[in-house]
């Protein structure tokens, strides 16, 4: 994996973080584009694309964990703003919630295959 796919992951994470505070805000009646479906969403298209390739690497497989809860987590944060509950929706996206902690294990977990694909070159 290069350092390319690392910045963009963050990047395509802190999009997709961005349309959902938008979605939040605006009490779940916006079009913006947020794919639910984890593999439907930028990162999860990659991790389909790259899953062979990394079926054995012990950090892939935590990414693709670590992503597929925090799209539960989302799901259940869009059906609050949804029901009409936006308050509720952002209490769940405060620092001390799952949301918060799985976006940055995502973040964490880009960056531990980063450099463990990094490792691999090098040997």
């Amino acid at each position: 994996m290069a350092w390319d796919h690392l910045k963009l992951g963050i990047r395509a994470h802190s999009e997709w973080v961005g349309a959902l505070i938008r979605h939040v805000e605006s009490g779940g009646t916006s079009q913006v584009d947020l794919p639910l479906d984890e593999t439907q969403c930028e990162i999860g298209r990659w991790i389909a694309e790259v899953a062979r390739e990394y079926a054995q690497v012990a950090e892939f497989e935590r990414l693709r964990t670590v992503h597929s809860a925090f799209h539960d987590c989302a799901r259940t944060i869009v059906a609050r703003a949804e029901s009409g509950d936006t308050h509720g929706a952002f209490q769940l996206m405060q620092p001390d919630a799952d949301f918060a902690r799985l976006s940055m294990a995502l973040i964490m977990a880009f960056d531990a295959l980063d450099e463990q694909a990094a490792a691999d070159d090098r040997q």
